[in-house]
C-alpha cells in the first residue's frame, strides 16, 4: 500500500534445475600431503571430474587408483568412510618427522609408536594420534568424506596428521 490506497502484486517464479545422478557438474583438484613425515606433496593436483551424487569418498579412492596407491579403509564410499591407510612402493621411503615438529608432539603427550615403514603411511604410524584427515578449500568440514560432496573448483587436500590434527590445522 503506498498511503493512498494502491497496492501492487508482483508474482516471481523460480524454475530449478537438478542434475541427473551422476552427471558432471564441474571438476576439483585432489592432493596428498604428507609434509608432518618430511615428505611433502606426494601428488597432485588430480583433476577429478565430480558428478551429482557422487560423495567425495569416490573422489579419493579414484585418485588413489589413478596414482597407483592401494587404500585401506573402514565404512564405504556411501557410509562411514575413513581412510586408515596409503600404500605404494616407496611411498614413505626416508620417512622422517621434521625435529621440530616431533618435539611439540612429545610435549603434547602422545604416545610415540616408532611404527611405519618405507611402502605405506597410515594410523598408528609414529605416533598413537596419526592418520590421515582432509581439508576442502583450506577448511576442515568435520564430517567423513562419504558424506561430503564437491563443488565446482573445490581443492581437496588429504593431509597425514601426527597428533589428531593439531599439527595440519584441523585439531577443534
Amino acid at each position: 500500500d503506498d498511503g493512498r490506497g494502491n497496492s501492487r502484486f508482483v508474482n516471481y517464479s523460480l524454475t530449478v534445475e537438478f542434475p541427473d545422478e551422476g552427471q558432471s557438474t564441474g571438476t576439483a583438484e585432489i592432493y596428498i600431503d604428507a609434509s608432518t613425515v618430511g615428505q611433502g606433496m606426494l601428488d597432485g593436483p588430480y583433476l577429478y571430474t565430480i558428478r551429482q551424487g557422487v560423495p567425495a569418498a569416490d573422489a579419493v579412492l579414484e585418485m588413489l587408483r589413478e596414482y597407483g596407491y592401494e587404500a585401506r579403509y573402514d565404512g564405504s564410499v556411501k557410509i562411514g568412510f575413513y581412510l586408515r591407510r596409503i600404500s605404494r612402493a616407496g611411498v614413505n621411503a626416508g620417512g622422517e618427522v621434521p625435529p621440530l615438529l616431533w618435539e611439540t608432539v612429545r610435549r603434547d603427550g602422545l604416545t610415540l609408536t616408532n611404527s611405519h615403514d618405507e611402502d605405506s603411511i597410515g594410523e598408528w604410524d609414529y605416533t598413537s594420534g596419526s592418520g590421515w584427515m582432509y581439508c576442502i578449500n583450506g577448511m576442515y568440514p568435520g564430517k567423513g568424506l562419504s558424506e561430503w560432496y564437491l563443488n565446482d573448483g573445490d581443492v581437496l587436500c588429504l593431509r597425514f596428521t601426527l597428533a589428531y590434527g593439531k599439527d595440519i590445522g584441523g585439531y577443534r
